[in-house]
């Protein structure tokens, strides 16, 4: 039972890391539409026209690496499951 579990949280994990991921590139990709068409970030971060919150670059390639160390950390999770269940068959065979 422990081990579907493990393998099911570090699934759901990645999902997440990806999704995050994902959010974080759309950011990028955003910031690097808007400078071509020459709209620039206001000073506190507020888009004037749209009142919401642009991220910036920084924060956006700092989201990519903590989502990337969030896939990777969760991939070892279902290894390691998968790899305990492995061995725990062996033993029984």
């Amino acid at each position: 039972m422990a081990i579907t579990s493990a393998l099911n949280i570090g699934a759901q994990g990645i999902q997440g890391g990806m999704q995050r991921l994902q959010g974080h590139a759309s950011d990028v990709a955003r910031l690097n539409i808007d400078s071509q068409q020459g709209l620039q970030p206001a000073a506190d971060g507020v888009d004037a026209l749209s009142e919401r919150q642009r991220p910036s670059l920084p924060s956006s390639m700092v989201g990519q690496i903590e989502a990337s160390h969030l896939v990777k950390s969760n991939a070892r999770t279902v290894e390691v499951a998968s790899d305990t269940l492995g061995t725990l068959l062996d033993v029984k065979a």
